[in-house]
């Protein structure tokens, strides 16, 4: 945050959350592209290939798991139900895998 805010300093008073300066001088919110864009360039430093997708998936587990309806999480996510239950289906084969080699 420290960092953030000293490379940052010449923004107004009150700007939104994840203002930052631009090249140009300026500044703008922290977007989506840019935002994936910065996540993309550090999982390529470490070897990793990310994708948006990952994000979806957390956002999935977390609210299927704090009891939300999978009908409403489909609909969250933008998800087909199609893929929904490819995923799910994935998880529950990794899971009695990993079960099973106990």
């Amino acid at each position: 945050m420290q960092n953030h805010l000293l490379h940052n300093r010449h923004l107004p008073p009150d700007p939104p959350f994840f203002a930052h300066t631009d090249p140009a001088g300026g500044w703008r919110v922290l977007d989506h592209i840019i935002f994936m864009n910065i996540c993309s360039s550090a999982w390529e430093a470490v070897g990793l290939v990310g994708t948006k997708e990952q994000f979806r998936i957390g956002g999935m587990t977390t609210l299927l798991l704090k009891g939300v309806h999978p009908t409403i999480v489909v609909q969250q996510g933008h998800w087909s139900l199609a893929a929904f239950m490819r995923y799910m289906r994935e998880v529950c084969r990794l899971i009695l895998q990993a079960v099973l080699q106990v």
